[in-house]
């Protein structure tokens, strides 16, 4: 989905497509999956959290004096930009992707980031530990049920740059059968 189209102003569409960009994404991925296991969903919020909040603030800061060195700007140029666009409402399209980028970069947006980065990190963990217990099955006869459990689009983790859809293992039918599967072998053994 691009995020740029229909933002008139020049400058908040190249942002735009800056961020969108694979590199931009990959970066900043690898960041919250990097540190979401420290992260739970207990009302405390540890001292941790903060510290790695600064941590992508710091790493977000270098990719803006980046794009701001691609664009010729100042911090200051690119901020009175989209002030005065803010302001005059003039480009719709412009207003509404500076107020989600605004919105992100609070602790409360990134906390809840990482706790759905920390499901995401969690499934991944399980799809892995499930490859590895297929090929520990291979050649038994539950090998059919193990596989059957890896045909599930391993596990169907979309993300968008607008929203995250994710659909943990435990939440798949195949992977009861292979976790049925799984202990038929373990009592074999």
């Amino acid at each position: 989905m691009d995020l740029s189209a229909g933002i008139d102003d020049p400058t908040v569409r190249a942002f735009a497509a800056f961020i969108a960009n694979p590199r931009f994404q990959k970066k900043f991925e690898e960041f919250f999956l990097g540190n979401s296991s420290a992260f739970t969903s207990g009302e405390e919020h540890h001292l941790e959290y903060m510290t790695i909040y600064h941590s992508f603030q710091a790493k977000f800061n270098e990719e803006m004096e980046e794009f701001l060195r691609q664009e010729g700007l100042s911090e200051e140029e690119f901020e009175s930009k989209c002030a005065a666009l803010i302001e005059s409402q003039a480009d719709k399209k412009a207003n509404q992707y500076l107020d989600i980028v605004l919105a992100s970069m609070s602790y409360d947006a990134f906390y809840k980031l990482m706790l759905i980065m920390r499901r995401r990190a969690d499934a991944k963990m399980q799809r892995d530990q499930l490859k590895s217990d297929t090929k520990s099955l291979k050649g038994t006869e539950d090998e059919e049920g193990a596989n059957a459990c890896m045909n599930d689009d391993e596990s169907k983790i979309e993300c968008s740059e607008s929203k995250s859809s994710i659909r943990c293992p435990e939440d798949s039918k195949d992977t009861k059968d292979h976790k049925s599967a799984k202990e038929s072998y373990d009592e074999k053994k």
